[in-house]
């Protein structure tokens, strides 16, 4: 695993959000809802002349809920985070939402793709 998924999960769980949890993989057996779990769907890297390249990885933060309105509303939170979250001292140069797709399991969910340009 690379530092980007435990930095995504960090910085997630320290947003301002609904959320009383962010999980790398998989929740825990009885998670309070809403809760999300944050997961690298692809790894990427560019390559330059001088191997200085960046990372672009392809990450997804499924945000779950009881309710349809409860999902789509940390969803939203999480999008708005993963706007701002790009800064130097995370190592994070750009983050853009590459899609959004709302499914039900037992819980409602919304995933949320993201390609995360980054240094680690």
């Amino acid at each position: 695993m690379s530092n980007v998924e435990p930095a995504m999960r960090s910085y997630l769980a320290d947003a301002n959000t609904t959320a009383d949890n962010f999980y790398l993989m998989k929740a825990t057996q009885e998670p309070n809802t809403p809760y999300g779990v944050v997961f690298k769907v692809s790894p990427g890297k560019d390559y330059t002349h001088d191997g200085s390249g960046l990372s672009q990885s392809r990450m997804q933060c499924s945000c779950f809920g009881d309710t349809y309105y409860a999902s789509k509303v940390l969803a939203g939170e999480v999008i708005t985070a993963m706007e701002v979250w790009p800064n130097s001292e995370a190592n994070v140069q750009a983050v853009f939402l590459a899609g959004e797709s709302d499914l039900k399991d037992d819980l409602y969910h919304v995933a949320l793709d993201f390609w995360v340009w980054h240094k680690y």
